[in-house]
């Protein structure tokens, strides 16, 4: 007997085990060379998408493309180490990474240090939200933003990724205002006043070989090979032409005026940091000695307030600065003494040699220098070498403004991930496990946040790809992160030329696949409330963007208030027989023979505090319409609930129809809720003859008390 239990107290332990470190369930498989060799080719499959789709979502965040490879590289390892799914691809994705441009735009000016540094505090929040989730184990916590929301949402940010594309495919520059809508209209009036021809011809080609590679040869990796052909092409015909020159070469006052003030910006931004911080410093002081009600406190929290308002003024200007600098053309003029300067197109008569190239600013000046450029845009130099390990740096402040962004980030972003992992774990009858992917995710993000990674999430191709490419275990996802750290380690020079045209056609190409127009309509007709939120958060995050995380919160808080109300107001319907001597729902589109004696009611929901003065007032109508009613049969079987309100208003409904004349029989009682009607004491005070099993019992009851006329007029008793 105690060796008994010592097996199974180490079974108990061993199966812990296993849980904290699922990947010991799962490696003694790659002893088997099937399974190892399926896991290295579908790995390999995965990482011919995952690498040109990893630099495309860093470029739609706002950052650099390798940052990109960093977050393809470690986090899909940890998450495929310690998740419970054997398909979910984890790595950057459209959505996740439209999200975090967003939370970022308010807190510091693109391209800048500060950028990045929040970028990584912003992964280590959200990966610390799931980690948190998944250790409480409410994983449930998904089930909030529901599938009418998640699809209206991802619709309209499939629409919101894709129009930003535009400026990348016309090789415009798109500044960013406070609406989508406004940056899209821009956009569109750049487009047309000047758009670089050769980008287009770049972007034309990237869709002709992955839409042509699709319809004749699936089975190809097209974007891979669209990466390949367009960054040769670039090369060959010189598509990037660039010189660095000083900024007093540029001889438009205003533009040297901007190009300064860019220059000078973080020293600008990292005294005002500075300021707040000695602002909410003063605020506790006050507080603690002057009382946290008292006019100098309140001045303390106003000069805070004002200067981080300033600073998120400063950050505004600056990208506007930097926005309008990237939309001007120049033209490089030769001066009769020899001199090469630039000034802006359009606003002035040369005198001299002038260059019919048309030019604009590539990198923002540093150190009095900026560079040039002539061509199209491309990646240009990407670092080679693997992400170091750095220590997050913790800003509790811009913790607190990051995390409603942070929270729809994890959720959405989860959402997603076991959207596609459920699927897939359906189809192929594996285990799953919501909370145990939680904690994987969390921990991908958090361990990855040390490694200067974006936010990471499941990929819906990827997942679906690995899935069909035959992987058995994870560790084709583990495969393909060490196929991105040899690209990291030794090929990203190969990827200097590759024209950001064809980044804006992968992120294009992935997110359009995530329309589902269809779906929203099938929502629609099948249940119209539903259909309306849907359909709602589809507008508000069109017209809301880029604050895309309101129209999530308004989606789920109309989620929330639809099933309030429904249930509130639940179905209540009265029966009759049909032809066939069924008891059939009445419908109001079709007229029915009813009992004015007896009337057969149904009600469908739990019977609780916030429905009960909603039930009491149906049975009031009931009453007023019938007036010679003197039966009321309640059907519960889909009353799986009662509570203390509930069995109050119906006591008080049977002394009220007692006093009418009117008896109420219960028929179908659940046995928890007859529980609680005997602890209430309902059943004690009307006696058992108002308690059937069934209604035919109830209805065969009351031929004792009607007459032979009745019995024969009645469409409720059964012939």
């Amino acid at each position: 007997m105690a060796m008994d239990a010592t097996n199974q107290k180490h079974l108990i332990w061993q199966q812990r085990f296993r849980h904290l470190f699922p990947f010991l369930v799962w490696m003694p498989e790659l002893k088997q060379w099937p399974t190892l060799r399926a896991d290295l080719m579908a790995g390999l499959t995965v990482a011919m998408l995952l690498i040109p789709q990893s630099m495309a979502y860093a470029h739609l965040a706002r950052l650099p493309v390798y940052m990109g490879l960093y977050a393809a590289f470690i986090p899909p390892i940890v998450a495929a180490l310690f998740g419970s799914s054997r398909s979910l691809s984890t790595g950057p994705v459209p959505v996740t990474s439209l999200l975090t441009a967003v939370a970022l735009q308010p807190m510091a000016a693109i391209g800048t240090s500060d950028y990045i540094t929040y970028l990584v505090l912003l992964t280590f929040l959200v990966g610390l939200i799931q980690l948190g989730l998944g250790f409480i184990k409410f994983g449930v916590v998904v089930n909030f933003v529901s599938y009418p929301v998640l699809l209206g949402l991802m619709n309209a940010v499939a629409i919101i990724i894709a129009c930003l594309q535009i400026n990348n495919l016309f090789g415009v520059y798109a500044i960013t205002s406070p609406h989508f809508y406004e940056t899209i209209w821009q956009v569109m009036n750049d487009v047309i006043a000047n758009p670089s021809w050769l980008t287009v011809s770049i972007a034309v080609v990237a869709f002709a070989i992955i839409i042509v590679g699709r319809l004749y040869w699936p089975r190809y990796p097209h974007i891979l090979i669209a990466v390949v052909c367009t960054t040769l092409l670039a090369w060959l015909i010189g598509f990037e032409q660039t010189q660095t020159i000083r900024v007093n070469q540029i001889i438009n006052t205003p533009v040297q005026q901007m190009l300064n003030s860019v220059q000078t910006f973080p020293e600008l931004m990292g005294k005002q940091l500075t300021t707040i911080k000695k602002a909410n410093v003063q605020v506790k002081k006050t507080i603690q000695e002057a009382g946290p009600k008292t006019e100098e406190s309140d001045a303390a929290i106003n000069d805070a307030s004002l200067a981080k308002w300033e600073l998120s003024r400063m950050v505004e200007r600056q990208n506007l600065v930097i926005g309008e600098l990237n939309r001007l053309r120049f033209k490089r003029l030769l001066t009769p003494d020899n001199e090469v300067v630039y000034f802006v197109e359009d606003q002035m008569t040369p005198i001299g040699e002038v260059d019919p190239s048309t030019w604009r600013i590539d990198v923002l000046p540093k150190n009095g220098q900026l560079r040039m450029q002539a061509g199209g845009e491309v990646v240009g130099e990407i670092p080679t070498g693997l992400p170091v390990f750095k220590a997050v740096t913790f800003n509790w402040q811009a913790m607190s403004d990051m995390f409603i962004a942070a929270l729809v980030i994890a959720l959405v972003g989860f959402t997603e991930a076991i959207t596609i992992a459920k699927r897939i774990a359906t189809e192929s009858r594996q285990r799953f496990d919501t909370n145990q992917e939680l904690l994987s995710q969390g921990l991908s993000k958090c361990v990855g946040s040390f490694f200067q990674c974006m936010p990471v999430s499941g990929s819906f191709t990827r997942t679906a790809l690995n899935f069909q490419a035959g992987a058995k275990t994870p560790f084709s996802s583990i495969v393909a992160g060490l196929i991105v750290m040899v690209v990291l380690l030794w090929l990203t020079p190969l990827f200097y030329y590759l024209p950001l045209a064809t980044l804006g056609v992968i992120i294009m190409i992935g997110v359009l696949s995530l329309i589902d127009i269809k779906g929203m309509w099938q929502i629609w007709r099948i249940n119209r409330n539903e259909g309306i939120i849907s359909l709602t958060t589809f507008i508000m995050a069109l017209a809301l963007a880029p604050r895309i995380a309101y129209a999530v919160v308004i989606g789920m808080l109309l989620s929330l208030g639809m099933y309030l109300y429904e249930s509130m107001r639940p179905r209540f319907s009265e029966l009759t027989r049909n032809k066939k001597g069924e008891l059939i729902e009445m419908s109001r589109k079709k007229a029915y023979d009813t009992c004015s004696i007896i009337s057969l009611v149904r009600f469908h929901g739990t019977l609780y505090f916030a429905n009960s003065d909603y039930f009491e007032n149906k049975i009031l109508k009931l009453i007023n319409r019938e007036q010679k009613l003197r039966y009321i049969i309640l059907d519960c079987f889909s009353i799986d609930k009662v509570d203390a309100t509930a069995i109050g208003v119906l006591t008080n409904i049977c002394e009220r129809l007692e006093d009418a004349g009117i008896e109420l029989w219960f028929t179908r009682v659940r046995k928890p809720v007859l529980a609680s009607l005997e602890r209430g004491g309902l059943v004690e005070a009307l006696g058992g003859k108002h308690f059937y099993k069934d209604n035919e019992t109830a209805l065969q009851s009351l031929n004792k008390h009607s007459g032979a006329k009745h019995i024969q007029a009645c469409p409720l008793i059964k012939k």
